[in-house]
């Protein structure tokens, strides 16, 4: 069995007054303070006796600071004299000194009493040798604290070895997140330039495409070109949603998406998505409604990316509804202050439960049944989280889905807008 690396090794056994110190011990550094020489010189030759083998006696304070600074002792020994003598100007010494010795220190005292003790210790002193000198009090009391001091500074050479390897850690890791930063900041950059060259064919595909097929320049020869030309504006619409979304939910994700807070009438956002959508409704035959709970608060948020999660809450809720069905926009306070309840509700297709789970990752749809992205559901949820809020979805198979927002007055952590003044 593997032994604790803490245990120490057996101290050995007490022969003619002299025990055998540990292996361990026996290597502690000790320090004799003795101004008087009449104590130090004896106190030396006892601990040589019992095995220690790194033991120096300094004559007064101004040696014994500058042995603790040059080679630090794992055990101070002194003689305290009185209030001006050099055992207690050792200790203020050790305490002006910071951080250059922080073991134990024992006194050697004659002192008859327990009182005369606690007294003496109350100088910062650790512990005490009783005088004249007892061979086996000696060496026990400094064997003692030797162990303990040698476990101290065991852990602390392995907390040392921590700390280091936690910097260490710290400093790759900073390195490792510069470098996702970077090539985050080169992703934005690729998918803006990409973005761009992208667009530029496909609204001339799809600027083209629309003029052929609406024959703004006169009938086609063949029915069967205009249905072309229009497969092709479709395709080209639907590529371009597809860029648009991705270069959204991938600056979104990076963090490139900063918000901009300003005072939000939140009856306005629903009312320009209602504008912006309105036709499209129409297109589809779909009704779309609105209910607003009167006198709504002015909010603290960032109203274009509230609003573009509103436009795809709803187009996509348009896209999923049947002719003749409903598209509901609602907005109320919640039962717990400083929060706005939004839905966008519809009686279209809906979805199963695992259609639900599925739905909010990237790329992912509730049906199969038509075209989408696959990322308005996903970019609408990070908005949200990005404004503060949470959001909810809930849906039945023939019967719609409802999808229910919670959205704070103010955007937690961030400082309200300021006005100007004058």
């Amino acid at each position: 069995m593997a032994k604790n690396d803490d245990t120490e090794q057996p101290a050995g056994s007490v022969a003619n007054g002299t025990p055998a110190s540990g292996v361990r011990t026996a290597n502690a550094g000790i320090l004799i303070v003795d101004p008087t020489d009449s104590v130090g010189p004896e106190a030396k030759e006892i601990l040589q006796k019992a095995g220690f083998q790194s033991i120096t006696v300094a004559a007064d304070t101004k040696a014994a600071l500058s042995e603790i600074a040059s080679t630090p002792p794992s055990i101070v020994l002194s003689i305290p004299g009185d209030a001006n003598a050099d055992g207690l100007a050792l200790i203020a010494g050790l305490k002006d000194g910071g951080d250059q010795y922080s073991g134990p220190v024992l006194f050697f005292t004659d002192a008859p009493n327990h009182a005369a003790h606690r007294e003496l210790l109350s100088y910062a002193g650790t512990d005490f040798v009783s005088l004249p000198l007892d061979p086996v009090e000696l060496i026990a009391r400094v064997q003692s604290h030797a162990r303990l001091q040698t476990k101290l500074d065991r852990r602390t050479k392995r907390l040392d070895s921590a700390l280091a390897l936690l910097k260490e850690t710290e400093k790759r890791l900073t390195g490792e997140l510069d470098s996702v930063r970077t090539e985050n900041r080169d992703r934005i950059d690729y998918f803006a330039e990409t973005h761009h060259e992208l667009r530029t064919p496909l609204n001339a595909i799809c600027g083209m495409s629309d003029a052929m097929r609406q024959e703004s320049f006169g009938p086609m020869p063949d029915g069967k070109y205009k249905e072309y030309a229009s497969n092709i504006f479709e395709a080209g619409q639907h590529l371009l949603s597809i860029i648009d979304a991705r270069l959204d939910l991938t600056r979104i994700e990076v963090g490139a998406e900063p918000l901009e807070i300003e005072d939000v009438s939140v009856n306005s956002v629903i009312e320009e998505t209602t504008e912006m959508l309105g036709q499209l409704a129409v297109d589809a035959n779909i009704n779309l409604e609105i209910d607003i709970e009167p006198d709504l608060p002015i909010i603290e948020t960032d109203k274009r990316k509230l609003r573009q999660v509103l436009v795809n809450l709803v187009s996509n809720a348009i896209k999923y509804t049947p002719e003749n069905g409903r598209v509901m926009m609602s907005a109320k306070r919640a039962e717990k202050d400083g929060v706005l309840v939004l839905v966008v509700s519809d009686t279209g297709i809906g979805m199963t439960a695992e259609n639900l789970h599925e739905v909010m990752k990237p790329y992912k749809r509730g049906t199969h049944d038509q075209k989408g992205t696959g990322l308005g559901l996903p970019i609408a949820r990070k908005l949200i989280e990005l404004l503060g809020g949470e959001i909810d979805l809930r849906s039945t198979p023939g019967r719609g889905t409802s999808v229910r927002i919670e959205l704070p007055t103010s955007i937690p952590g961030q400082s309200p807008p300021i006005e100007a003044v004058g």
